[in-house]
């Protein structure tokens, strides 16, 4: 078993992220870096307000 974790912290939002993915297949894991890595740079917070 093979963990890979992203982690941040947004000092705008006082919140930490975690993103963690998991694979029994170390080079299954090793040759999907790339896109994993592709979808945890893609990802924004964003401020919402409920009801607008």
């Amino acid at each position: 078993m093979m963990s890979l974790n992203f982690a941040w912290r947004s000092e705008d939002f006082g919140i930490d992220l975690s993103l963690r993915t998991v694979a029994d297949d170390p080079g299954w894991r090793a040759a999907h870096l790339d896109e994993v890595d592709d979808f945890a740079r893609s990802l924004w917070l964003s401020d919402v307000v409920a009801g607008e």
